[in-house]
């Protein structure tokens, strides 16, 4: 094989010869870089691209991945709550066990939850309050009760998990 390309460049006039030799000086890493390299930026910018999508999930999930446990707890699909679940389930299951419906919740940085409820009646919050702490050792703080009607409560405040 080699003996037949060296025939066939010796065939070819000094000028032709010259000419090949540019041209493959130049072609050559062209070529190269375009079966070579280009597809290895490709893939690496495929790897980029994925790494980044997945870091953003992983960034939703840690923002929203409590709040849909949350939900799915308020709506009676888990009604277990055993005593290794977070803070915003255990409440959010107790307040459901007293019929109580969160206007508003949102996890706080400090470890604790937000919560707004509207419109309770006051003796089933109290009863919320007692097996919260009594139970479960989840205590009020900065908690503001406000009443226009008796026995009708709206109250918002932050609960923490107390050892």
């Amino acid at each position: 094989m080699v003996n037949r390309i060296r025939h066939l460049w010796d065939q070819l006039s000094k000028k032709d010869q010259r000419a090949l030799y540019f041209l493959s000086i130049i072609l050559g890493p062209l070529i190269f870089a375009y079966i070579v390299i280009v597809p290895i930026s490709d893939y690496k910018e495929g790897l980029l691209m994925e790494l980044e999508a997945k870091e953003e999930l992983n960034q939703w999930l840690s923002t929203v991945g409590p709040l849909a446990q949350v939900i799915v707890q308020s709506k009676g699909l888990n009604s277990t709550v055993d005593a290794s679940a977070d803070i915003s389930s255990v409440v959010i299951s107790i307040a459901s066990q007293y019929n109580i419906e969160l206007q508003k919740f949102e996890v706080d940085t400090g470890a604790g939850l937000r919560v707004w409820f509207t419109n309770i009646r006051y003796d089933h919050f109290v009863g919320f309050l007692s097996e919260l702490g009594d139970k479960h050792s989840i205590y009020p703080e900065n908690l503001i009760i406000d009443g226009d009607k008796p026995g009708i409560v709206s109250v918002r405040g932050t609960w923490v998990l107390k050892s």
